[in-house]
């Protein structure tokens, strides 16, 4: 079981794979969306601990 579920916003998802790949590795479930809209639909059906915009 993760630590926290994240959710991460950000257009230049590509840019911040370092950072995700840093956060899994400590224990924490991360979820990338490029657009605020798909983010809206995410947590409607899933559970969010924290969003990073």
């Amino acid at each position: 079981m993760p630590l926290a579920n994240i959710l991460w916003v950000d257009d230049e998802i590509e840019s911040l794979q370092s950072q995700k790949l840093f956060l899994e590795q400590k224990g924490y479930a991360v979820t990338t969306l490029t657009n605020g809209f798909d983010a809206i639909e995410f947590v409607k059906n899933e559970q969010v601990d924290v969003v990073l915009m």
